[in-house]
């Protein structure tokens, strides 16, 4: 049978969620729902572990529908190389648009289908990004029996010296019988955490004709002649009375804590305000800086997520979406700014990862340390005190993790990957 059709007869019904009027029925409705996705979990490890997997769907972004996928080959061009899958949840169903459905959430279903097509591929490395609150035990349901995890908390730009708060769980899989991770969360943060001294209206940097452009795409929404307005581009004279009201409240609530001349950024959309950093962006909203009278350019709100996409920071980097971005909506470039992970937290923690990621190119044989230039091998935790390396954890499986204590099997049987 298609497996396709067989999620669709386990799909529940999302109209049951929105036809639930008090809280007692969305709570039974969100059981049920639950109950339903455990099923399709469990009916899609089933069939990986049958080999019956060749094709599903799930529900489409683009589309707005089911679409149906292949799984993914691997080659056998690169026979030594690292096989990483990476891929983010829908965090809409922890959120306040996703009414906090969580795992009762119809995107369940996307993520769902992702993790037995990644099971079925068996990458060397997985790594799933997504809000705290997403269920870990859902990810170790699949991956759990045959990958080791690892999980890095509470990563955010902030913590990176970028003034934006875009919390994330980032959780990765090494693959017991291909490769042997070296590193730790404690080492990634002491190496890249910097302090945060900018404020947020560094990201209002976009170029005088993408901003003139903003500004009348607005007017025309507005359906205000734009040309008898550029003289002044009075952007508050294009609001709606209520994202005015909301404007001055929270400027005039943020004046007391702040000087004069500090900058406060405003959503007029969502009645928040910063003085300093921005939270996760929206896939919506204005966001209007009090020093440069104006809201973000959707270029501008790429920034926010990590990715140079103004003309002047493009100029150093040769980006493979300038076209894209060229023929891409203003609103779907801030759809695009909304559901991305952060370019540069994202890449930091993947180069991190890399370069202390072990590929076993045999089976695990013992376990040698590098002492001083002398090689030991260990057979037990008992030897751990006698060269001085503290507490450890033996595993038996060729690689154990002792700090910073280089510890892998014989170079004959692994490589150690750097990143450039």
């Amino acid at each position: 049978m298609d497996v396709r059709f067989e999620l669709d007869d386990m799909q529940p019904n999302f109209c049951e969620w929105v036809s639930a009027k008090t809280d007692m029925d969305k709570n039974l409705v969100k059981e049920r729902h639950m109950e339903a996705y455990m099923r399709m979990a469990t009916y899609l490890k089933r069939e990986v572990e049958a080999g019956n997997l060749r094709g599903v769907n799930g529900n489409c972004i683009r589309h707005d529908m089911p679409c149906g996928t292949t799984c993914w080959e691997p080659t056998s061009m690169f026979t030594d190389a690292l096989k990483i899958e990476s891929a983010g949840t829908i965090c809409v169903a922890w959120s306040d648009a996703g009414e906090h459905m969580g795992y009762a959430h119809p995107s369940m279903r996307t993520m769902l289908v992702w993790a037995a097509l990644t099971l079925n591929t068996k990458p060397d490395v997985i790594s799933h990004e997504c809000v705290k609150a997403f269920p870990i035990w859902v990810l170790e349901s699949f991956f759990g029996r045959d990958y080791i995890m690892h999980t890095f908390e509470s990563m955010s730009p902030v913590t990176r010296g970028f003034p934006s708060t875009r919390e994330r769980r980032y959780t990765f899989f090494f693959h017991k019988e291909s490769v042997r991770f070296l590193g730790s969360s404690q080492e990634f943060e002491a190496m890249f955490d910097k302090e945060c001294v900018l404020p947020g209206s560094v990201y209002f940097n976009d170029s005088e004709e993408n901003v003139k452009q903003e500004f009348h795409d607005l007017a025309a929404g507005r359906k205000v002649n734009p040309e008898c307005m550029y003289y002044k581009m009075d952007w508050k004279e294009l609001y709606a009375p209520g994202a005015l009201a909301r404007l001055d409240a929270a400027v005039k609530s943020n004046r007391c804590d702040l000087n004069a001349s500090d900058d406060i950024v405003v959503d007029v959309d969502r009645i928040a305000a910063w003085g300093h950093r921005f939270p996760s962006m929206a896939t919506h909203g204005f966001w209007y800086s009090t020093k440069h009278n104006r809201h973000m350019t959707p270029r501008e709100t790429l920034c926010v997520a990590g990715i140079p996409a103004v003309p002047e920071a493009m100029k150093f980097l040769d980006l493979p979406w300038k076209k894209a971005l060229d023929l891409l909506r203003p609103s779907e470039v801030k759809a695009l700014a909304g559901n991305t992970m952060h370019m540069v937290v994202a890449t930091q923690l993947l180069a991190y990862v890399i370069a202390n990621t072990l590929k076993l190119t045999s089976p695990p044989g013992s376990s040698k340390v590098d002492v001083g230039g002398e090689v030991i091998e260990i057979e037990d935790d008992s030897q751990v005190a006698d060269i001085g390396l503290g507490s450890m954890t033996f595993e038996g499986t060729g690689v154990v993790d002792c700090g910073s204590a280089s510890i892998a099997p014989s170079s004959s049987s692994a490589k150690r990957y750097r990143a450039a």
